[in-house]
Protein backbone atom coordinates (compact mmCIF):
# COMPACT_ATOMS: atom_id res chain seq x y z
CA UNK A 1 0.00 0.00 0.00
CA UNK A 2 0.89 3.83 -0.25
CA UNK A 3 2.57 5.09 2.30
CA UNK A 4 0.76 8.31 4.14
CA UNK A 5 2.52 10.99 6.61
CA UNK A 6 -0.03 13.66 8.23
CA UNK A 7 -0.46 15.73 10.93
CA UNK A 8 -3.52 16.79 13.68
CA UNK A 9 -3.64 20.17 13.78
CA UNK A 10 -1.10 22.10 15.84
CA UNK A 11 1.62 19.29 15.81
CA UNK A 12 4.87 20.05 14.25
CA UNK A 13 5.11 19.82 10.19
CA UNK A 14 6.70 16.81 8.91
CA UNK A 15 8.75 16.94 5.70
CA UNK A 16 5.44 16.08 3.23
CA UNK A 17 4.02 18.84 4.80
CA UNK A 18 6.69 21.16 4.12
CA UNK A 19 7.17 19.84 0.33
CA UNK A 20 3.38 20.23 0.32
CA UNK A 21 4.00 23.89 1.02
CA UNK A 22 6.86 24.54 -1.44
CA UNK A 23 4.42 23.04 -4.27
CA UNK A 24 2.09 25.72 -3.36
CA UNK A 25 4.63 28.60 -3.53
CA UNK A 26 5.78 27.40 -6.92
CA UNK A 27 2.05 27.13 -8.13
CA UNK A 28 1.86 30.95 -6.58
CA UNK A 29 4.61 32.53 -8.10
CA UNK A 30 3.58 30.73 -11.31
CA UNK A 31 0.53 32.73 -10.89
CA UNK A 32 1.87 36.24 -9.69
CA UNK A 33 4.35 35.72 -12.87
CA UNK A 34 7.35 37.86 -13.73
CA UNK A 35 10.70 38.50 -11.75
CA UNK A 36 9.41 39.21 -8.92
CA UNK A 37 6.72 36.28 -8.78
CA UNK A 38 9.38 33.96 -9.08
CA UNK A 39 11.67 35.19 -6.98
CA UNK A 40 8.81 35.59 -4.22
CA UNK A 41 8.18 31.69 -4.64
CA UNK A 42 11.99 31.06 -4.96
CA UNK A 43 12.44 32.31 -1.72
CA UNK A 44 9.35 30.80 0.29
CA UNK A 45 10.67 27.65 -1.31
CA UNK A 46 14.48 28.14 0.06
CA UNK A 47 13.07 29.04 3.17
CA UNK A 48 9.85 25.96 3.80
CA UNK A 49 13.66 23.73 2.86
CA UNK A 50 15.79 25.16 5.80
CA UNK A 51 13.11 24.31 7.98
CA UNK A 52 12.19 21.04 6.72
CA UNK A 53 16.03 20.07 6.45
CA UNK A 54 15.98 20.95 10.38
CA UNK A 55 12.98 18.47 11.05
CA UNK A 56 14.31 15.45 8.63
CA UNK A 57 17.51 15.71 9.95
CA UNK A 58 16.24 15.88 13.67
CA UNK A 59 14.13 13.02 13.43
CA UNK A 60 17.02 11.13 11.77
CA UNK A 61 18.93 11.80 14.84
CA UNK A 62 16.57 11.35 17.48
CA UNK A 63 15.83 7.89 16.13
CA UNK A 64 19.17 6.88 15.46
CA UNK A 65 20.43 7.59 18.38
CA UNK A 66 17.69 6.97 20.95
CA UNK A 67 17.49 3.35 22.24
CA UNK A 68 14.18 0.99 22.39
CA UNK A 69 12.88 1.17 25.58
CA UNK A 70 10.56 -1.56 27.28
CA UNK A 71 7.59 -0.48 28.67
CA UNK A 72 8.25 -2.08 32.66
CA UNK A 73 11.36 -0.38 32.97
CA UNK A 74 11.30 2.72 30.64
CA UNK A 75 12.49 5.88 32.23
CA UNK A 76 10.30 8.80 33.19
CA UNK A 77 10.89 11.10 29.92
CA UNK A 78 11.44 11.06 26.22
CA UNK A 79 11.66 7.53 24.85
CA UNK A 80 11.04 5.32 22.02
CA UNK A 81 8.88 2.27 22.55
CA UNK A 82 8.06 -0.65 20.03
CA UNK A 83 5.19 -2.98 20.38
CA UNK A 84 1.91 -3.77 19.28
CA UNK A 85 -1.35 -1.87 18.80
CA UNK A 86 -4.36 -3.08 20.70
CA UNK A 87 -7.84 -1.86 22.10
CA UNK A 88 -8.34 -1.18 25.98
CA UNK A 89 -10.39 -4.20 27.38
CA UNK A 90 -13.69 -3.78 26.42
CA UNK A 91 -13.50 -1.40 23.48
CA UNK A 92 -14.09 -1.77 20.03
CA UNK A 93 -13.33 1.75 17.30
CA UNK A 94 -14.73 1.24 14.03
CA UNK A 95 -13.23 3.30 10.98
CA UNK A 96 -16.41 6.05 10.16
CA UNK A 97 -15.66 5.24 6.97
CA UNK A 98 -14.63 2.34 5.81
CA UNK A 99 -15.64 0.39 9.08
CA UNK A 100 -12.77 -1.44 9.33
CA UNK A 101 -11.37 -2.32 12.95
CA UNK A 102 -8.67 0.30 14.15
CA UNK A 103 -7.21 1.87 16.97
CA UNK A 104 -6.43 5.39 15.26
CA UNK A 105 -8.02 6.48 12.16
CA UNK A 106 -8.15 9.68 10.00
CA UNK A 107 -9.84 10.77 6.88
CA UNK A 108 -10.65 13.34 4.48
CA UNK A 109 -13.52 13.62 1.93
CA UNK A 110 -12.90 15.47 -1.14
CA UNK A 111 -15.85 16.54 -3.60
CA UNK A 112 -14.80 17.19 -7.48
CA UNK A 113 -15.48 21.13 -8.23
CA UNK A 114 -14.39 21.39 -11.89
CA UNK A 115 -11.13 20.43 -12.24
CA UNK A 116 -10.26 20.54 -8.54
CA UNK A 117 -10.70 18.58 -5.53
CA UNK A 118 -12.34 20.69 -2.24
CA UNK A 119 -12.37 19.63 1.04
CA UNK A 120 -16.14 18.69 2.66
CA UNK A 121 -15.12 16.88 5.88
CA UNK A 122 -12.34 15.54 7.44
CA UNK A 123 -11.89 13.61 11.19
CA UNK A 124 -9.79 12.32 13.29
CA UNK A 125 -9.25 9.62 16.43
CA UNK A 126 -8.56 10.85 19.41
CA UNK A 127 -9.28 8.07 21.62
CA UNK A 128 -6.28 6.17 23.32
CA UNK A 129 -5.21 2.45 22.65
CA UNK A 130 -2.70 0.13 24.04
CA UNK A 131 0.95 -0.55 23.15
CA UNK A 132 2.38 -4.16 24.66
CA UNK A 133 5.50 -5.12 24.46
CA UNK A 134 6.79 -8.14 25.95
CA UNK A 135 7.30 -6.29 29.45
CA UNK A 136 3.89 -4.25 29.75
CA UNK A 137 1.16 -2.45 28.30
CA UNK A 138 1.61 1.80 27.63
CA UNK A 139 -1.20 3.33 26.93
CA UNK A 140 -1.23 6.07 24.24
CA UNK A 141 -2.97 9.50 23.81
CA UNK A 142 -2.51 10.44 20.27
CA UNK A 143 -2.88 13.71 20.86
CA UNK A 144 -1.15 16.14 18.57
CA UNK A 145 1.01 13.06 17.21
CA UNK A 146 2.60 13.31 13.94
CA UNK A 147 1.39 9.72 12.72
CA UNK A 148 2.76 7.77 9.85
CA UNK A 149 0.83 4.79 8.64
CA UNK A 150 1.17 2.17 5.77
CA UNK A 151 -2.82 1.38 5.65
CA UNK A 152 -4.26 3.80 3.35
CA UNK A 153 -7.03 3.47 1.35
CA UNK A 154 -8.87 5.97 -1.08
CA UNK A 155 -12.61 5.16 -2.91
CA UNK A 156 -14.61 7.51 -5.04
CA UNK A 157 -18.07 7.53 -4.33
CA UNK A 158 -19.57 10.41 -6.80
CA UNK A 159 -18.98 13.36 -6.70
CA UNK A 160 -16.33 12.33 -3.77
CA UNK A 161 -13.12 11.07 -3.39
CA UNK A 162 -12.81 9.48 0.14
CA UNK A 163 -9.09 8.84 1.63
CA UNK A 164 -8.72 6.67 5.20
CA UNK A 165 -5.75 6.35 6.75
CA UNK A 166 -5.63 3.79 10.16
CA UNK A 167 -3.40 1.97 12.51
CA UNK A 168 -5.23 -1.44 12.63
CA UNK A 169 -5.33 -3.82 15.57
CA UNK A 170 -2.45 -6.02 16.44
CA UNK A 171 -0.29 -3.87 14.27
CA UNK A 172 3.09 -3.20 14.75
CA UNK A 173 3.73 0.24 16.33
CA UNK A 174 6.76 2.29 17.24
CA UNK A 175 6.21 5.61 19.34
CA UNK A 176 8.00 8.41 20.10
CA UNK A 177 7.49 10.59 22.95
CA UNK A 178 6.68 12.04 26.35
CA UNK A 179 6.54 8.48 28.86
CA UNK A 180 4.86 9.01 32.39
CA UNK A 181 4.43 6.37 34.52
CA UNK A 182 1.31 6.84 36.91
CA UNK A 183 1.46 5.07 40.54
CA UNK A 184 -2.49 3.80 41.12
CA UNK A 185 -2.50 5.21 44.52
CA UNK A 186 -0.84 7.96 46.29
CA UNK A 187 0.99 6.66 49.54
CA UNK A 188 0.60 9.54 51.46
CA UNK A 189 -3.43 9.64 50.71
CA UNK A 190 -5.52 11.33 53.29
CA UNK A 191 -7.44 8.83 54.90
CA UNK A 192 -9.10 11.22 57.16
CA UNK A 193 -10.38 13.18 54.81
CA UNK A 194 -11.31 10.53 52.48
CA UNK A 195 -13.25 9.21 55.81
CA UNK A 196 -14.58 12.54 56.10
CA UNK A 197 -15.57 12.26 52.49
CA UNK A 198 -17.84 9.28 52.53
CA UNK A 199 -19.62 10.03 55.65
CA UNK A 200 -20.81 13.72 54.53
CA UNK A 201 -22.08 10.95 51.26
CA UNK A 202 -24.19 8.62 53.69
CA UNK A 203 -25.68 11.73 54.74
CA UNK A 204 -27.17 12.77 52.09
CA UNK A 205 -29.25 10.24 52.44
CA UNK A 206 -30.51 9.58 56.17
CA UNK A 207 -32.78 7.33 55.35
CA UNK A 208 -30.16 4.64 54.58
CA UNK A 209 -28.19 5.94 57.28
CA UNK A 210 -30.89 5.45 59.92
CA UNK A 211 -31.46 1.65 58.42
CA UNK A 212 -27.82 1.37 59.05
CA UNK A 213 -26.50 2.80 62.23
CA UNK A 214 -29.92 3.38 64.22
CA UNK A 215 -29.64 0.84 66.37
CA UNK A 216 -32.26 2.11 69.26
CA UNK A 217 -34.88 3.19 66.62
CA UNK A 218 -35.37 6.30 67.95
CA UNK A 219 -35.04 8.33 64.74
CA UNK A 220 -31.78 9.68 65.40
CA UNK A 221 -27.83 8.58 64.97
CA UNK A 222 -26.19 9.46 68.12
CA UNK A 223 -22.84 9.85 69.42
CA UNK A 224 -22.23 6.21 69.99
CA UNK A 225 -24.23 5.10 66.69
CA UNK A 226 -22.29 7.97 65.13
CA UNK A 227 -18.84 6.74 66.19
CA UNK A 228 -19.80 3.05 64.93
CA UNK A 229 -20.88 5.06 61.29
CA UNK A 230 -17.39 6.49 61.64
CA UNK A 231 -15.62 3.53 62.27
CA UNK A 232 -17.24 1.62 59.26
CA UNK A 233 -16.59 4.76 56.99
CA UNK A 234 -12.98 4.35 57.84
CA UNK A 235 -12.85 0.59 57.34
CA UNK A 236 -14.24 0.98 54.05
CA UNK A 237 -11.39 3.48 52.77
CA UNK A 238 -9.10 1.30 54.08
CA UNK A 239 -10.18 -1.67 52.51
CA UNK A 240 -10.67 0.77 49.19
CA UNK A 241 -6.93 2.03 49.06
CA UNK A 242 -5.44 -1.08 49.96
CA UNK A 243 -7.48 -2.72 46.80
CA UNK A 244 -6.26 0.21 44.87
CA UNK A 245 -2.59 0.00 45.46
CA UNK A 246 -2.44 -3.37 44.11
CA UNK A 247 -3.47 -2.48 40.86
CA UNK A 248 -0.26 -2.34 38.54
CA UNK A 249 1.37 0.93 37.19
CA UNK A 250 -0.52 2.64 34.31
CA UNK A 251 2.38 3.50 31.52
CA UNK A 252 1.39 6.67 29.39
CA UNK A 253 2.60 7.95 25.98
CA UNK A 254 1.86 11.40 25.46
CA UNK A 255 3.12 14.57 23.63
CA UNK A 256 6.06 15.89 24.93
CA UNK A 257 5.59 19.60 26.94
CA UNK A 258 8.60 20.76 25.23
CA UNK A 259 8.41 20.23 21.75
CA UNK A 260 9.46 18.10 21.08
CA UNK A 261 8.81 15.37 18.18
CA UNK A 262 6.16 13.22 19.05
CA UNK A 263 5.52 10.35 15.89
CA UNK A 264 3.57 7.42 16.07
CA UNK A 265 3.76 4.91 12.95
CA UNK A 266 3.33 1.27 12.17
CA UNK A 267 6.32 1.45 9.48
CA UNK A 268 9.31 -0.14 10.29
CA UNK A 269 11.79 1.74 12.33
CA UNK A 270 14.95 1.31 10.26
CA UNK A 271 12.74 2.07 7.47
CA UNK A 272 11.47 5.38 8.88
CA UNK A 273 15.17 6.69 9.80
CA UNK A 274 15.98 5.64 6.24
CA UNK A 275 13.08 8.06 5.01
CA UNK A 276 14.09 10.80 7.02
CA UNK A 277 17.59 10.99 5.76
CA UNK A 278 15.90 10.69 2.59
CA UNK A 279 13.75 13.94 3.09
CA UNK A 280 17.06 15.29 4.76
CA UNK A 281 19.01 15.22 1.92
CA UNK A 282 16.23 15.99 -1.15
CA UNK A 283 15.48 19.24 1.25
CA UNK A 284 19.30 20.31 1.40
CA UNK A 285 19.72 19.85 -2.10
CA UNK A 286 16.14 22.15 -2.74
CA UNK A 287 17.78 24.83 -0.36
CA UNK A 288 20.94 25.09 -2.13
CA UNK A 289 19.02 25.18 -5.62
CA UNK A 290 16.25 27.86 -4.59
CA UNK A 291 18.41 29.48 -2.50
CA UNK A 292 20.88 30.10 -5.77
CA UNK A 293 18.08 30.30 -8.19
CA UNK A 294 16.72 33.34 -6.02
CA UNK A 295 19.69 35.14 -5.18
CA UNK A 296 20.55 34.45 -9.27
CA UNK A 297 16.99 36.56 -10.01
CA UNK A 298 17.70 39.28 -7.23
CA UNK A 299 20.52 40.25 -9.14
CA UNK A 300 19.15 40.11 -12.04
CA UNK A 301 16.34 42.32 -11.13
CA UNK A 302 18.88 44.55 -9.67
CA UNK A 303 17.72 43.78 -5.68
CA UNK A 304 21.47 43.04 -4.61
Amino acid sequence: MATAMFEKPGSAWGPESIFAAQTVSLLCGGHIGGGFGWTLALVCIAGLALVGWKVSYGRTRIMADLPTSRVASAAQGYVELHGQALWHEGQRMIAPKSRFNCVWYRFLVEEKKGKNWRKVESGVSDETFILRDASGDCVVDPEGAEVLTSSKRTWFSEPYRITEWLIRPNDSVYALGAFTSIDPADPNANAKADTAALLAEWKRDRRKLLERFDSNGDGEIDMQEWERARAAAAAEVRGTQVAVQKLPQLHVMRKPKDGRAYMLSNMDPNGLIRRYKLWTMAQFGILCVAAGLAAFSAVKMHWL
